[in-house]
């Protein structure tokens, strides 16, 4: 009668607690920039310039290893690149290289393989 008592009470505890988690989890959050429109304007000397938000991808190299011929990114939440994507490597302007991602990928990080030219720490990482 003692073991049964304690083994109720857990039983019932389990229960209870796997019905609370029944909740549909909450969906990710939209891209930041999805959904601002474009503005349209008239500059100084009259022509219509309109402005229209960046909706490609880009992130930084967090890391580089070039002996190994890899890199970790970071990209903003919710804006990460898909697996086996190439991506073009910018320093200061320029293209310095090419990757293609092979992850793994943890919270805000990625990690791609070097494919063409160089990446260091710091570079910008854009979409092709």
């Amino acid at each position: 009668m003692r073991i049964l008592c304690p083994l109720a009470a857990l039983l019932g505890g389990m229960m209870f607690a796997g019905c609370a988690r029944d909740k549909e989890p909450a969906p990710p959050p939209p891209a930041l920039t999805a959904g601002l429109p474009e503005i349209v304007s008239t500059n100084a000397q009259g022509e219509t310039v309109t402005i229209t938000p960046d909706q490609g991808l880009g992130g930084k190299v967090a890391s580089s290893n070039a002996k190994l011929q890899f890199v970790v990114m970071t990209f903003p939440l919710g804006r990460m690149p898909r697996m086996e994507q190439r991506l073009n490597v910018y320093r200061n302007g320029q293209k310095v290289g090419e990757v293609r991602v092979s992850g793994p990928r943890h919270a805000e990080s990625i990690v791609a393989d070097i494919t063409n030219g160089e990446a260091q720490k710091g570079d910008d990482v854009r979409e092709n």
